[in-house]
């Protein structure tokens, strides 16, 4: 695939497993011009109808970020995964039901951090989901969605290389958002890649309030309160080995 606007050529895959509800998206971006080009990657996942009901419970390790509501920065917000503090009031990212509109949060990931997660729990039915990916390539987590004031109509996740929604000629004149920048270059010549794994599973009865998302010696688990893990994204793709 080649984007005429850019000149950038584009490959993406999606990885299946022969068993297990694991996968993984992988996106190739190369430029093949003569002259250096701007761009930018997310993975914008749309949820499910299931995703958006007030119940799901929403964790990931990113950390500080701003708000968007109608395509701009919300002026006067502090963002701290999962509390913004608006006008000396503070509420909760996990609860948005009652805010009216659309609205997106973009999250970057402490420095340390190698693996970027979010992770979602539906206590109704038991269902564990979750998206895996590398930060140095994507340090961003943008959490989209849209309420109408009683309830969450749609939610959508998106990793990406930018946490700034705005044309490509308007981010060429900012320098940089959150200490982290919010466009990137390809040399002539340049090939990069982006991946992100994902899985889903059926809890076990007895499995409490989804708490964290951890590696172990298969993949990535999903931890309650109590400790006990299901694991979500395995180790058994090629393309996406153990830390």
């Amino acid at each position: 695939m080649k984007s005429r606007p850019t000149g950038l050529a584009a490959e993406r895959r999606i990885h299946l497993p022969r068993v297990g509800a694991g996968f993984q998206i992988r996106t190739a971006v190369q430029n093949p011009t003569s002259e250096s080009r701007p761009y930018n990657v997310v993975e914008h996942i749309t949820l499910a109808d299931t995703w958006a009901d007030a119940s799901i419970r929403i964790i990931t390790n990113a950390g500080q970020g701003i708000l968007h509501e109608k395509g701009e920065p919300v002026r006067g917000t502090e963002v701290e995964w999962p509390w913004v503090t608006e006008d000396d009031q503070r509420w909760d990212l996990r609860r948005v039901s009652a805010r009216r509109g659309r609205f997106i949060a973009s999250l970057r990931f402490p420095a340390e951090t190698q693996w970027g997660y979010v992770a979602l729990q539906d206590p109704r039915t038991g269902a564990l989901l979750a998206y895996v990916w590398p930060t140095e390539a994507m340090p961003w987590l943008n959490l989209y969605w849209f309420a109408n004031g009683e309830r969450v109509v749609k939610r959508a996740i998106e990793p990406g290389t930018t946490g700034l929604h705005r044309p490509m000629a308007e981010l060429l004149t900012t320098s940089r958002l959150l200490d982290l920048p919010v466009v990137h270059w390809l040399a002539p010549a340049e090939k990069r890649s982006f991946v992100v794994a994902g899985g889903l599973a059926l809890g076990p009865s007895d499995f409490g309030k989804l708490r964290d998302l951890q590696v172990t010696k298969l993949g990535w688990a999903a931890v309650d309160e109590t400790g006990q893990e299901v694991l979500l994204v395995p180790y058994s793709m090629d393309l996406f080995p153990p830390p």
